[in-house]
C-alpha cells in the first residue's frame, strides 16, 4: 500500500518478513493490531485475508485503485469485489490481476490512461530489514 511515513498518526505498513513465522506473525500482529486484534491467533493465510480486509479502508471511493499481483493481493482483489460499485475501477500490475478484476466485475484501465492513483495495494512479505 501507499507510504505512510509522512503521517505519524498512522503505523508504518511496510512488514520485514521473518525467517521465523511465529515472529513475522507478532510482527504483523502489531502493526495491525487496531484492525486485526486476533492475528497471533491465526496461520499465514489468515493473516494474509486480514491484511486484504484491512487494506480496503484506505480504498478511495469513486476512484481507481492500484492492485499489485500475488496471493495477498488476489485476496484483495476478492474482498475489492464487496466494494466495486464504490470505486470507478482498478490498474493492475499483471495480467493475473487484472483477470481477476475482471472476473469480479471490476473495470480496469490501462496505467497510461489514469492521471493518479490515490492508493497503490501490494504484498509486503519480502520485504527486507532495509525495507527494499
Amino acid at each position: 500500500m501507499g507510504s505512510d511515513a509522512t503521517d505519524p498518526a498512522r503505523p508504518s505498513t511496510r512488514i520485514r518478513r521473518s525467517a521465523n513465522r511465529s515472529a513475522w506473525a507478532a510482527e504483523l500482529s502489531r502493526v495491525f493490531a487496531p484492525t486485526c486484534a486476533a492475528a497471533q491467533e491465526v496461520n499465514q493465510d489468515q493473516l494474509k485475508r486480514l491484511v486484504a480486509d484491512a487494506a480496503l479502508k484506505h480504498v478511495v471511493e469513486d476512484r481507481v485503485v492500484g492492485v499489485g499481483s500475488g496471493s495477498t493481493v488476489n485476496l484483495f482483489i476478492d474482498a475489492l469485489a464487496s466494494i466495486k460499485g464504490r470505486i470507478e475501477g482498478a490498474v493492475a500490475a499483471s495480467d493475473a490481476s487484472a483477470e481477476r478484476l475482471r472476473k469480479h466485475g471490476i473495470r480496469v484501465f490501462d496505467l497510461n490512461s489514469v492521471d493518479e492513483l490515490p492508493v497503490y495495494v501490494d504484498g509486503a512479505d519480502e520485504v527486507t530489514e532495509h525495507l527494499h
